[in-house]
């Protein structure tokens, strides 16, 4: 929290269904680290280690990144980096990734497309921007301040919950909040920047090894799978992962080109950076590391003209490095176990083989299906990876090859296996977009194999983006989801009805969203608990049609209503079903 002169205050968070109980304080230190492993067997974190592993999380983080900074710049030291040659071989390509970059928001609006987890996200970007704690805030009540928004009033997070997402995103996003003001669009102006970041590394890597023409039409190709242009203007973290799962492919081809310390250094940077991107990351990026290390050592044996050790100290102590800033991600990995994360699963298994028959064979029809009006590369993704597996045996580069399509496939059997991987919901696409990324780039295999194609394919992809951007353009391929159509709905509501926006307190089961744009807001089970601290704020409590839905969490409106006299201040259709929107004033 901040104060009316801007100085920071301890936040005052209750945890985990909006307890009353104080939490300790989160310098506890050595206590809390003796409590975490005398309790490793307990179902959650309790409220005060939460808190303090919310505080190491944040500032953990830019460690992370100083790490790998310190990594990319001994490897562009030594392969002896110069500006001007490397634009003038791959300036093409990284025009074409910067058009597609600008061109991508004018095709797809930027908006939350997966609503409660990009508002978890954008929650928890939020409190890293205010109080420097990886903690998503669940309600907020007024209060003299520094505005959160140019456009709203001041509060304070009364409540907030550390949240089972790794947090690198979140900070990345929080920086950019600290740097120009609190504003929910900062999110995907991050997202588009690592659209734009993807697009010009997939030009470079294919450009330096097929070639400018090719290179310049793999951002066309990527652009020509929906479901990507979809990530980039979003407000997820998936499009973060894929970036980096990149990254830590390509550091695993330079180390198998040039073995090394240097290169086993710049992979462990990029693997320990992926690992704080997404669930999964932490075990494939071990996974990469070893595989590559195991190959390249391979390598060296069968070569006569490599001298020196592979890891060296200095590829030593990074290891070392990266594996003591993991713990406080795989403590964060463990407290994601708690089951009340996962409603959706019921009482079902997480993880299990038998979802694998269920999410295979929609995931396939999905990938090659026919048409353009999808989220995936389609048929023609099938040739391209036919092609691509004929030119990888040909050339005998298996390994290479290795190192980039085992961990996609590593990543996409995790989530076959996983409860939520069947794509016929639509909201579980985005978890395939490493594979469909591959898949798509795929489709350069075809001139790989034949060079006189290189001109057909990229006049080919160039046409295949135009009429891909205006499927998109359409809302043919990327539909508005349910849950994003409503809000949208509440939004135009909520302007319709006449308040004070710094004298105001929204009860609804939707007030994470409320308080991640800016509005004082409470889940109906905080409002009694809250309600001295709401002061003389005018109260308006807000029914919607996904209150059956959320209302096990965060308790229903209506026993608010029921407890308090009220007026009711107007109702709205909800556009996707015959329920309504209602808007109740309190009289107190």
């Amino acid at each position: 929290m901040r104060d009316p002169e801007g100085r920071s205050q301890a936040p005052d968070f209750h945890i985990d269904g909006f307890a009353r109980r104080e939490v300790a304080d989160a310098g506890a230190g050595w206590n809390t680290v003796r409590a975490l492993i005398a309790d490793f067997a307990a179902p959650a974190l309790d409220d005060a280690d939460q808190l303090w592993l919310a505080r190491l999380l944040y500032w953990a983080v830019p460690v992370v990144l100083a790490v790998w900074g310190l990594a990319a710049t001994r490897r562009l030291v030594a392969a002896r980096w110069s500006p001007a040659p490397f634009f003038r071989r791959h300036g093409l390509g990284l025009g074409v990734a910067l058009a597609v970059t600008i061109a991508t928001p004018l095709v797809l609006s930027p908006t939350m497309r997966m609503q409660f987890d990009e508002t978890s996200l954008c929650g928890t970007a939020q409190n890293m921007h205010l109080n420097r704690t990886a903690m998503m805030g669940l309600a907020a009540v007024p209060a003299a301040g520094v505005p959160v928004s140019g456009e709203r009033g001041t509060f304070d997070i009364t409540d907030g919950k550390l949240d089972k997402r790794p947090t690198l995103w979140a900070f990345l996003v929080s920086v950019v909040h600290d740097i120009s003001g609190y504003r929910v669009a900062n999110a995907f102006a991050v997202n588009l920047a690592l659209w734009f970041l993807l697009l010009a590394m997939v030009a470079v890597a294919v450009g330096a090894r097929a070639g400018a023409i090719l290179g310049a039409t793999a951002p066309l190709a990527l652009f020509s799978t929906p479901l990507l242009p979809a990530a980039a203007t979003g407000a997820g973290f998936e499009l973060l992962a894929l970036v980096l799962l990149a990254a830590v492919a390509l550091a695993a081809l330079g180390l198998l080109e040039r073995p090394g310390p240097t290169q086993v250094q710049w992979l462990v940077a990029n693997a320990l950076l992926y690992s704080w991107s997404r669930y999964e990351s932490v075990a494939i990026a071990v996974g990469v590391v070893v595989l590559a290390l195991a190959l390249a050592s391979r390598s060296r044996r069968r070569s006569a003209s490599i001298d020196g050790a592979l890891v060296g100290r200095s590829g030593g102590l990074m290891m070392v490095g990266a594996a003591a800033l993991l713990v406080p991600l795989l403590l964060l990995l463990w407290h994601s176990r708690d089951r009340g994360f996962y409603l959706e699963a019921g009482e079902g298994e997480l993880v299990a083989l038998a979802h694998v028959g269920r999410n295979l064979g929609a995931l396939l029809g999905a990938m090659f299906g026919a048409g353009l009006a999808h989220s995936f590369p389609g048929w023609l993704g099938g040739i391209g990876v036919l092609a691509t597996l004929v030119w990888i045996v040909r050339r005998r580069c298996i390994a290479p090859a290795t190192v980039v399509i085992v961990p996609v496939l590593a990543q996409t059997a995790v989530v076959l296996l996983w409860f939520y991987g069947d794509v016929t919901e639509r909201t579980a696409e985005r978890l395939y977009l490493p594979v469909a990324a591959l898949v798509t780039l795929a489709l350069l295999g075809v001139p790989l194999l034949e060079r006189r194609a290189r001109h057909v394919i990229a006049v080919g992809m160039v046409g295949l983006a135009v009429m891909r951007g205006i499927v998109m353009a359409n809302g043919d391929a990327v539909p508005e989801h349910r849950t994003q159509q409503l809000l949208e709905q509440v939004d135009r509501v909520l302007a319709e009805v006449p308040h004070d926006p710094t004298r105001t307190v929204w009860v609804t089961t939707v007030a994470q969203y409320f308080v991640v744009h800016g509005r004082a807001a409470l889940p109906p089970h905080a409002f009694d608990k809250r309600e001295p601290m709401v002061g003389g704020a005018a109260v308006y409590v807000l029914e919607t049609p996904l209150d059956p839905v959320l209302g096990g969490w965060f308790g229903q409106p209506t026993a608010v209503l029921g407890q308090h006299a009220s007026t009711c201040l107007g109702r709205a259709l909800d556009p996707g079903s015959d329920a309504e929107i209602v808007v109740h004033r309190l009289t107190r």
